[in-house]
């Protein structure tokens, strides 16, 4: 239904803010009407100039918190990826932590 809105919430790691790929579409899609859709980055290095609106590091338990739903929503599916240490090290444990089912 047109009436249905699809909520996504993404968490973009990247090492710098030049790196992010479709950022100016990922950016579009926040403003768009037939989607609920939460957009954080996080990047490993804070740019030179300081200027960064995301988070600067590793995913970790509290970032999962503050930008992804709550583990009890019905219908919640998380998806993964990146590189296996990342997987594995930041965000398993992290969604572990925050009662995420596998």
């Amino acid at each position: 239904h047109k009436k249905d809105k699809v909520n996504c919430w993404l968490i973009y790691c990247n090492q710098s803010e030049k790196d992010i790929l479709l950022k100016q579409e990922l950016d579009e899609l926040t403003t768009n009407e037939n989607i609920e859709f939460h957009l954080h980055y996080t990047i490993d290095k804070a740019p030179e100039n300081g200027e960064w609106n995301g988070s600067i590091g590793y995913v970790n338990t509290e970032m999962c918190k503050n930008h992804l739903p709550p583990s009890n929503l019905d219908n919640t599916m998380i998806f993964l990826c990146g590189p296996p240490p990342m997987i594995k090290f930041a965000c398993e444990p992290a969604l572990k932590e925050l009662n995420f089912k596998p």
